[in-house]
């Protein structure tokens, strides 16, 4: 890969670039171009909005014990450890996500990943009993 600013430093003396300070009708200098038009800022709502739904489903599960427990009829060890093993498996399964966006690319595994997620979260909606809570939370 090449360091792109290579050749703006090998034009100056000092290793510095020198300010020419020549506007362009569109208001950006001479050696400025707009980078992705936007689309940063898209990407940088994306992984809040990501970081949101993830953390929120992994660390809120204590305001769900309540509810769970009146009706699963459990105590609060069998709840508690669907929250534990949740977290736990997000966890140990990072390095294995991790060797599958070298061999992938994210987009593949981001786009696999959210949908096994979904049909997780959709089926734990679905669990009326705490086995079958354990397999699909987590």
């Amino acid at each position: 890969m090449v360091d792109e600013r290579q050749p703006l430093l090998q034009n100056s003396e000092n290793g510095l670039v020198e300010d020419s300070g020549e506007k362009r009708s569109d208001g950006l200098e001479e050696d400025e171009e707009e980078v992705d038009g936007g689309w940063g800022w898209l990407v940088v709502l994306a992984c809040f909005l990501t970081n949101f739904v993830i953390d929120g489903v992994t660390y809120s599960f204590g305001m769900l014990m309540d509810p769970l427990k009146t009706e699963m009829e459990e105590g609060n060890f069998g709840l508690a450890t669907i929250g534990s093993i949740q977290t736990a498996v997000s966890f140990f399964i990072a390095p294995f996500v991790a060797k599958m966006v070298i061999k992938m690319g994210p987009r593949k595994v981001c786009i696999v990943g959210s949908f096994i997620a979904f049909i997780g979260l959709y089926s734990a909606s679905f669990s009326g009993n705490l086995v079958s809570l354990m397999i699909f939370y987590s």
